[in-house]
């Protein structure tokens, strides 16, 4: 009767988790609903607002024509994407509930909440499976104690509010496990089949889900104590099951592998992989430059997701079981480690790759805290033992409530930009990052002049330029600039956390939050998990973790000082540690000295300091060459070839003309940029030429008008722009070639006739030049047609017409 009564108080037990558990994965749900709508010309009362990337992507491509033979996403499985598509599809047939008109608040508000209840019934149904598990292969105590666990764990909490694919590869790998389980206790080749089946559902949603397939084949061998279990015909049928399973869902892996392996489609999955391991470089993954593999999600993913107290009861259970290690334990154990093998050696450390691991880590953590409470070895101090696990899933519920509690919250970028809305002038020029979390949606481009900040160029610049260049652009973006609106998250955390790979960057932002560059903090939105008046402060933690639903936004306002802000900077980029230009100030100085051997030292320093400087082998090779060098070839080679194999050559060009031009190297900057015109990736041109011209200009403001007019025809060898022509007229009128400068305008209207004040020039140019009265009759009739305004100041029109008329 007493063992009855006590299950029965466990299922009691086990229902209040699930409960608190469901409770807290539905709260919130509704989130990014608003009754602020961005634009106020919108017939909408109330606007619908998401920020979590991925979630985006899965949705749309499952709102789109699905291909299974060339789909557009295949760094995550196909299995997601059907499965919000089969629900939207069965709602539309049963309910009538329209999914296809995306440009309606209403639908986009539907398909979210859609795919969210889904996320938040696969997250439920997973604390279902952690339960069963534990109570059949461990104890009902365990079971419901991991269930506890699992329930309150933010990161649990936090993936349940999104549809990605964290989830349900989660409850598949759970249910694979629980079955693999049951087909080597009862080894009926149906059990096998069931088990192919889910081991294929797992890997359609990530392939690393085959490797369960691994771990029923060690399980087969071990239970049956030999080598030639290997050969039961069961264990084939599994695999087979695993392997239709999967290819049905995606073929393409069959039928089309090297869609598998492209690398220049940010969802798929050649690029994941690339990205993941650390192959190229991002500017999301610049926070995990200096985190350490395997240790970094010990020391700070898992106590961020689940609190510091059960990451140490986490270590005590993974202890324990591999010292109890039992059939069930040790497969259970084989899965973590094959799996944390994997996504622990990555690169990327996105704390969202941890989840898989959570149910089995809970189920050994509770699996050790029964046998601490109960073990005759600490009789003396059980109270002692019950209180520490108490104290533990006493602080865990808390931390998980808290942070349920981020949900019932606006989402503080809706925050910002009701602010914005409220007390920004109207017409105030704002400047938003671009980036998966930045504030360029939240602004009203009606209202505001909404500026682009590229930030992400000082990414690409890395190694082609000095921080002195990289400071001239920065100021560039800001010249104009009103307000700056950003978040933490976006960029500000990635390139602090590298700045000897940005150091422009890293120096700007710094400077930005800390009010030394002429803007100054005016609002700052945050949300903490909280509870009454216990916060949980994060700031600084994981990008993800903070950027899907609680990132700090700032607003800054332009001060009076930005000058001497800018100028501050600017003196940094000789006393910065990362930063090349003190000494290749140092070389160049001495090459424009000629001292060629001095200038050779200093060079040589540079690049020993900061190897990865492209522009320190450049101007190395520079020296090497003016001294008759055989060495000259192989370092400008270096840098050639940085630079023909860069998707953002132009960039890279522009950074090195730049730097070239501070350093005082108008030849080199001269031949690197002829060089580079035919170093331009296609579809690039505009906004090579648009670069050129900037360089250009920078040449005409210091009075070098011939290496100017130089760069302005490079700029029309990349894509011929007006502006290039225009200018290039403007340096030949001062040179009084008049001739030269009317080819120049006429070449600059043949590209855009609808310039009214060049129209105004070439005529008056011509008339009192050239001496073509009717020509310039013509351009003047066209300037006046396009601009009336233009009357008073085409003086000299009334009389030429006079002249014609006679």
């Amino acid at each position: 009767m007493r063992g009855i009564i006590e299950q029965i108080n466990i299922s009691h037990c086990v229902i209040l988790c699930i409960i608190l558990g469901c409770s807290l994965r539905f709260v919130g749900l509704t989130r990014g609903d608003s009754s602020f709508v961005i634009d106020g010309s919108s017939q909408s009362e109330r606007a619908f607002y998401h920020f979590h990337p991925d979630e985006t992507a899965l949705i749309q491509a499952a709102l789109d024509p699905i291909d299974p033979l060339s789909p557009k996403i295949t760094s995550y499985g196909m299995l997601s994407i059907y499965l919000l598509r089969g629900v939207l599809e069965f709602n539309s047939t049963i309910f009538d509930q329209d999914f296809t008109n995306q440009k309606s608040p209403d639908r986009v508000r539907y398909v979210y909440f859609t795919a969210r209840i889904l996320s938040v019934l696969v997250s439920c149904l997973t604390l279902y499976l952690v339960w069963l598990l534990g109570a059949r292969w461990f104890s009902d105590l365990t079971g419901l104690l991991a269930v506890c666990v699992v329930a309150v764990a933010p990161m649990a909490i936090q993936l349940a509010h999104f549809y990605t694919v964290d989830g349900l590869f989660t409850l598949l790998i759970l249910v694979t496990v629980h079955v693999l389980l049951r087909a080597l206790e009862r080894p009926d080749w149906r059990w096998f089949v069931l088990t192919g089946i889910l081991i294929g559902l797992s890997a359609a949603v990530r392939l690393i889900g085959l490797s369960a397939g691994f771990i029923l084949l060690v399980g087969h061998i071990t239970r049956q104590r030999q080598l030639k279990a290997v050969l039961t015909p069961s264990i084939w049928l599994a695999g087979l099951s695993a392997v239709l399973c999967l290819v049905a869902l995606q073929p393409f892996l069959v039928l089309d592998r090297d869609l598998i392996f492209q690398d220049m489609n940010p969802y798929g999955l050649g690029f994941a992989m690339k990205w993941a391991r650390g192959e190229f470089l991002t500017i999301w993954s610049l926070v995990d430059i200096h985190t350490i593999p395997y240790l970094y999600h010990w020391s700070h993913l898992w106590p961020l997701g689940v609190g510091w107290p059960l990451t140490s009861l986490f270590i005590f259970g993974l202890s324990y079981s591999l010292w109890k290690v039992d059939h069930q334990k040790g497969l259970i154990l084989l899965w973590i480690g094959i799996y944390f093998y994997v996504i622990g050696g990555l690169q990327a450390k996105p704390i969202r790759y941890l989840l898989p691991l959570l149910p089995f880590l809970a189920l050994l953590s509770a699996d050790f805290c029964i046998w601490f409470i109960r073990s005759p070895q600490f009789v003396r101090v059980r109270k002692l033992a019950i209180g520490i696990c108490a104290a533990i899933f006493m602080y865990s519920t808390i931390y998980g409530v808290a942070f349920a509690s981020l949900y019932t919250r606006e989402d503080s970028r809706i925050q910002a930009a009701r602010w914005i809305d409220k007390h920004i002038p109207a017409n105030s020029r704002i400047g938003v990052e671009r980036g998966g979390f930045s504030m360029r949606e939240m602004i009203n481009s009606e209202k505001y002049s909404v500026r682009p900040i590229k930030m992400g160029a000082l990414f690409a610049l890395r190694g082609f330029a000095t921080c002195k260049a990289e400071f001239i652009f920065v100021q560039n973006q800001l010249r104009h600039l009103d307000y700056i609106a950003i978040t933490d998250v976006n960029r500000y955390q990635q390139f602090t956390a590298a700045p000897e790979l940005v150091p422009g960057g890293a120096a700007f932002y710094q400077a930005l939050v800390d009010g030394e560059v002429g803007f100054d903090l005016v609002q700052r939105f945050r949300h903490y998990p909280s509870l009454g008046s216990i916060a949980f402060k994060d700031e600084g933690s994981e990008p993800t973790f903070v950027g899907f639903d609680h990132p700090t936004v700032m607003i800054f306002k332009k001060n009076t000082a930005y000058q001497q802000g800018i100028a501050h900077l600017q003196k940094q980029s000789s006393t910065n540690p990362h930063c090349v230009d003190s000494p290749l100030e140092t070389a160049c100085s001495a090459l424009q000295a000629g001292d060629l051997d001095q200038s050779l030292l200093a060079a040589r320093r540079a690049i020993a300091q900061f190897p990865q400087s492209k522009i320190a082998h450049l101007i190395a090779s520079e020296i090497h060459r003016q001294r008759g060098d055989g060495e000259a070839g192989e370092l400008s080679q270096i840098y050639l070839t940085e630079i023909a194999r860069n998707l953002n050559s132009h960039w890279l060009l522009w950074g090195s003309g730049q730097s070239l031009l501070e350093l005082g190297m108008t030849d080199l900057t001269l031949s690197v940029l002829e060089e580079g015109t035919q170093q331009i990736v296609p579809g690039k041109e505009v906004e090579a030429a648009n670069l050129y011209i900037v360089l250009a200009y920078s040449l005409y403001e210091r009075q070098e008008e011939e290496e100017a007019a130089k760069v302005f025809l490079f700029s029309t060898q990349i894509h011929p722009l007006p502006l290039a022509y225009n200018s290039l007229a403007n340096i030949a009128l001062q040179g009084e070639d008049y001739k030269q400068a009317a080819g120049y305008i006429e070449q600059s209207l043949q590209l855009d006739d609808k310039q009214a004040g060049v129209h105004a020039t070439i005529g008056k140019l011509t008339a009192r030049f050239l001496n073509n009265k009717p020509k310039a009759l013509y351009h003047f009739q066209r300037a006046l047609e396009l601009d009336p305004k233009l009357e008073a100041d085409l003086s000299e029109w009334v009389e030429i017409k006079r002249e014609t008329v006679k």
